[in-house]
């Protein structure tokens, strides 16, 4: 027996080098907020200096407006403090969509939002707030990112170490005839933007919207990915800044324009010293449901993006939907987890949360596909909207969860993935971390 278990591990040692990939260990599944009031849309970033994460999402009540939260939480995904970042009752306006990003030279996060400015759906603006590692200060208050009077939509931030700032991007919904386009703002440490928003691409006959942003350090450069809605239909494509904000090359580069809907963007940087991004999205396949697919890209010799070669990440009969990445950031690696809402049983059936490692080695290297949040016998709770974020040889998805025997309200739950065998603990005695393959 002992024969056969210590064969069965070195098996495992064996794949995971051969592949440049190593098993997923799961710690516990944990509840990170179950308010009475439904809770959505998770962004997480890691904090280097802490080794925490801190969580932000919006929540919303029958009575109340809807407000911006964050929660600190450890490594394993405990919470250690609670907060309110953005709340609005005189006169009530909501406050929704967060993303978060973390600057490790001042040990602090942007967290950026969506505010309807004048309470009544009108007018949607972006808005950010500096929030030092432990919590809001008074000092530090909320600040108008960009005040349009058309709509703006799902902000997301990313941070440059090598200038020191913010990037922040968003889509703004066409209005008077116009179609809906791409924008930027940097934003310093101390919160004040730096220029004026400027487009990052527009076309006056189609729409592009769902952008996601990645800095990658290698370059000192941004990737904007987004969402071009060609014919109806949505197709993937892709900007590159540099750390100043100026386009890089010919402007779009295309990552995914097929005859089937692509939707739904994703990207993130790795930390190897080559330095690439990883695009993921899902693709509506016509009578195969939606599916998962990524794709690397990178600085080439030449003026424009370099893109590598498509990967089918996940894909049944049923569907495979809303991913999002994360590099592991431990040294040079090179390794993402990507994870994706998971449906069960059926085109009706509910929804859990699934991941895998990948890898770009002159093609993307899959790992084994993990269930992150099944959905077991019988059960009746969809879990939707993962995110993911990286830290050193590891990762935290959060997702929003209906509560167990009532969809009356939303929860946020969230797990901790290590990248390979050997989680905490575990050289002491403890099996605990990678045993727990189930809540």
């Amino acid at each position: 027996m002992k024969g056969t278990f210590l064969f069965s591990m070195l098996f495992v040692l064996f794949l995971g080098a051969s592949s440049g990939l190593r098993a997923q260990v799961l710690k516990p599944e944990v509840i990170v907020s179950n308010e009475d009031m439904d809770e959505y849309r998770p962004a997480v970033a890691y904090n280097s200096v802490h080794h925490e994460y801190l969580v932000v999402f919006h929540d919303h009540s029958p009575i109340f407006s809807r407000s911006v939260m964050g929660k600190r939480l450890d490594e394993d995904g405990h919470v250690l403090a609670t907060f309110t970042i953005a709340y609005e009752d005189t006169p009530p306006r909501d406050n929704t969509a967060p993303d978060v990003a973390y600057d490790a030279a001042h040990d602090q996060y942007l967290v950026v939002w969506t505010r309807d400015f004048n309470g009544d759906d009108s007018d949607w603006d972006v808005y950010g707030r500096i929030i030092p590692w432990d919590g809001p200060v008074a000092g530090k208050s909320a600040f108008s990112i960009c005040s349009f009077t058309s709509q703006q939509r799902t902000p997301r931030v990313a941070y440059a170490d090598t200038s020191a700032e913010f990037m922040v991007t968003w889509w703004n919904e066409g209005y008077s005839g116009g179609h809906s386009y791409i924008s930027g703002e940097r934003v310093s440490t101390s919160g004040t933007l730096i220029g004026s928003n400027f487009t990052v691409t527009s076309d006056a006959n189609e729409e592009r919207v769902a952008p996601d942003i990645a800095y990658c350090k290698t370059w000192d450069q941004y990737l904007i990915v987004y969402q071009r809605m060609d014919d109806v239909l949505g197709n993937i494509y892709s900007v590159r800044l540099n750390g100043t904000g100026t386009i890089q090359g010919s402007g779009d580069v295309g990552i995914a324009a097929w005859s089937d809907a692509e939707t739904a963007p994703r990207v993130s940087a790795s930390q190897g010293t080559f330095g690439e991004w990883m695009v993921v999205w899902q693709s509506d396949v016509s009578g195969m449901g939606k599916e998962v697919y990524g794709r690397t890209a990178w600085v080439g010799t030449g003026v424009d993006t370099e893109v590598g070669s498509v990967a089918h990440i996940a894909g049944t009969s049923i569907d495979e939907s809303f991913p999002d990445i994360a590099a592991d950031l431990q040294g040079d690696s090179n390794i993402f987890l990507v994870s994706w809402e998971q449906q069960y049983a059926n085109s009706s059936g509910y929804f859990g949360i699934h991941a895998r490692t990948l890898t770009d080695s002159g093609g993307i290297v899959l790992g084994a596909q993990q269930p992150i949040r099944t959905v077991y016998t019988g059960g009746t709770i969809n879990s939707s909207m993962p995110a993911v974020a990286g830290a050193p040889s590891r990762w935290f998805v959060a997702w929003d969860q209906e509560r167990s025997g009532t969809t009356t309200y939303l929860d946020i739950y969230g797990r901790a993935v290590f990248n390979g065998i050997f989680a905490d603990g575990f050289e002491s005695g403890s099996m605990s971390a990678w045993t727990s393959t189930f809540p």
